[in-house]
């Protein structure tokens, strides 16, 4: 779908669609809800709505965890629009009460409703249903005959109803399984009725968000929508097609500033290779689903596209991860430099001294509990060096994982975990090959503070060599992913580029006419003292600002708990207040407006700040997300007023036009 506004500097807002409330909504927001949003929107000149992703995640509400990478999520559907026979209007009644209550909401909970009303709709409108499969020219028939992913997630879906949501990976014989086998059930006459339920409601959740999305163009607003890049591993996609999926690594992203271990998705990395044979098909046809709803798109972690950031199956952080593809370190290589076998392994494998945990041990009060503890230590998970007071981990501790579950105090845990991490260089085994990356932290590793300077410029330089060559295969790879991808739609790509960025990263998303993402908090030179803020007019018209995102406090909370008051001074030239209020909203949003950028979103908690009476308690009641942690309170938040409680607030609706007209260039205030 073609983007509405090229060239133009517009305002958007973001929101996660389960936040919605309207008097006609079931539980939370749903699709079609975008229409009175869209409605609102037009009247306070905002021209894009960005939602986050809206794919079924099952019981999990991370919409970055999808069960499948092209069904819709059941929570956005309306049911009183499928329920012609009205069977179901009394649990719908009951759940739209619920919905408008004030506050989060506990996913499961509201998912395993609406499922409920689905399939009592569904259990009445059987025969009808039935019916029109087997008309090929029916619109359900046509539609599911069209939808190549669909018999998968049919089966899929009605596997993981019968094993209690397990994970596919305990479903016995049907945990690895080809795509005869996932025919042969979905041509089953037998299973025809149990399959034929989620072909109905995904046929029903694509009307529904057939006509939001129509709605909402014909306001003249733009849809832009959410790609994740990576797919939950208990998800259809890597259950029903695995030769597309890696199974000897998990990706997820390097340490930084906010999570100094790293963070562990836990998700498969793909095999591009296999994807290649096919001209990445299945990555063309997650765009084209897209493209029937939106003009623009976000490319969710676009640094993955070029290489990201492998785990070890074994480990819990991301502390001893590496970047792949990417060029490593051979033997050969280092013994050239006077690394000896012995001296690789120093390097590579902790090495641990006798008092590192006899100390500890010897601290536990309990005499049966600390014999019980050396035990574990010296019979489970270290073995001694002969004839040395040093340590190494026995070869059947693969990772973080086992350390984790041998049963350790938890001081003592901490301890060994340390240790483990403590390697100047991560070995790879490649079949009887041995290779070499850096770890993370490698020049706070106990070896390489053991080696001499020359040692360490020597192996300094052979890492940075390989980095060089890393660098030219990255470029290679994004360009040629990231090319045939953003030609197969017309819809606007907008890139996730946050994170430790490669030098060829921007240099290809302007080839390819890709828009960056400039967070005003990150968006800094933090190689400068004082990190300055990069000017407003430096963002670049092909960018995407915005000054919080999902991951992040509001700009309210950050302000008021996380940032000291003069960071504004390279925009704002004023002293401001330090508590968060609509005026000094209204003056930060003004001013951020202005940046060079063509689109400037905000998400619709930090809008709602314009007015004083849309204000939480607590600050950090009104985030999305806090990463790494899995609780009901992520991905939960609802709007605290209803949108045609919205729709009567001139005030608000003044204040965002004003905010469009500093995009404009019109305002003078």
């Amino acid at each position: 779908m073609k983007y509405l506004h090229p060239d133009s500097k517009i305002l958007g807002m973001t929101v996660p669609l389960a936040a919605l409330v309207t008097k006609d909504s079931c539980g939370t927001g749903e699709f079609l809800d975008l229409i009175p949003l869209a409605s609102f929107c037009a009247s306070c000149e905002i021209t894009l709505i960005q939602l986050l992703p809206v794919n079924d995640t099952g019981l999990q509400s991370s919409p970055y965890s999808a069960l499948s990478a092209f069904a819709l999520n059941p929570l956005y559907g309306r049911p009183s629009k499928m329920d012609s026979k009205q069977v179901a209007r009394k649990a719908i009644e009951n759940l739209s009460e619920k919905g408008r209550e004030p506050g989060r909401f506990i996913y499961h909970e509201r998912y395993r409703e609406k499922i409920a009303i689905y399939q009592e709709i569904f259990s009445a409108s059987k025969t009808e249903i039935l019916k029109a499969w087997n008309d090929i020219k029916s619109p359900l028939h046509v539609w599911a005959k069209s939808q190549s992913w669909l018999p998968a997630y049919a089966v899929y879906t009605v596997l993981k109803q019968e094993n209690k949501d397990r994970h596919w990976k305990e479903w016995g014989a049907l945990a690895n399984v080809d795509m005869a086998t996932i025919e042969k059930r979905w041509q089953n006459p037998k299973l025809l009725e149990k399959h034929l339920f989620p072909v109905w409601l995904q046929h029903q959740l694509f009307l529904q968000f057939d006509e939001a999305a129509q709605g909402v163009r014909a306001l003249g607003i733009d849809l832009k929508g959410d790609i994740p890049i990576l797919m939950n591993e208990d998800s259809c996609d890597v259950w029903s097609r695995p030769a597309l999926f890696s199974r000897e690594a998990v990706a997820g992203a390097p340490p930084d500033m906010f999570s100094p271990s790293g963070q562990n998705w836990q998700f498969p990395l793909y095999r591009w290779d296999e994807l290649a044979k096919d001209n990445y098909a299945w990555w063309k046809d997650r765009l084209a689903v897209a493209n029937r709803w939106y003009s623009a798109f976000r490319i969710d972690h676009v640094l993955g596209f070029f290489r990201i950031w492998a785990c070890s199956l074994y480990d819990n952080s991301a502390v001893l991860g590496w970047y792949t593809p990417g060029e490593q370190l051979t033997p050969s290589q280092l013994q050239a430099l006077g690394f000896t076998n012995d001296r690789l392994r120093w390097l590579s494998e902790p090495h641990i001294e006798t008092h590192q945990f006899e100390d500890p041990v010897q601290n536990i009060e309990d005499r049966e509990l600390r014999q019980e503890v050396r035990a574990i230590i010296r019979e489970r998970l270290l073995e001694q060096i002969p004839g040395e007071e040093l340590w190494l981990f026995k070869p059947e501790v693969r990772g973080e994982k086992d350390i984790h579950t041998a049963g350790l105090p938890q001081a003592l845990e901490g301890v060994l975990l340390n240790k483990w991490r403590d390697r100047c260089l991560i070995p790879h085994a490649t079949g009887k090959t041995i290779s070499f990356t850096p770890s993370w932290y490698w020049k706070d590793s106990t070896a390489w503070r053991s080696l001499s300077p020359d040692e360490q410029q020597q192996l300094e330089t052979s890492a940075k060599q390989a980095l060089t060559k890393s660098e030219k295969t990255w470029e290679k790879q994004g360009h040629a992913l990231l090319s045939v991808l953003s030609a197969s739609v017309d819809m606007l790509a907008c890139a996730e580029d946050l994170g430790a960025v490669p030098a060829c990263v921007p240099k290809i998303l302007k080839k390819l006419g890709i828009s960056g993402l400039r967070v005003v908090r990150w968006y800094r030179q933090w190689d400068k003292e004082g990190s300055p803020y990069i000017p407003l007019s430096a963002y670049g018209a092909q960018s995407v600002a915005t000054p919080a995102v999902h991951d992040s406090s509001t700009l309210r909370e950050w302000w008021e708990q996380e940032a000291e008051q003069d960071v504004f001074s390279s925009f704002i030239k004023k002293k401001l207040n330090p508590q968060w209020n609509p005026e000094t909203a209204a003056l930060v949003l003004n001013t951020l407006a202005k940046a060079a950028s063509n689109i400037f979103v905000v998400q619709l908690q930090d809008i709602l700040h314009l007015r004083p009476n849309y204000y939480s308690e607590n600050p950090a009641d009104e985030r999305i997300n806090i990463p790494g942690t899995v609780n009901d309170f992520n991905w939960t938040w609802r709007m605290p007023q209803s949108l045609e409680a919205l729709e009567m607030d001139g005030a608000l609706k003044t204040a965002i036009r004003e905010i469009a007209n500093h995009r404009k260039g019109k305002s003078g205030k």
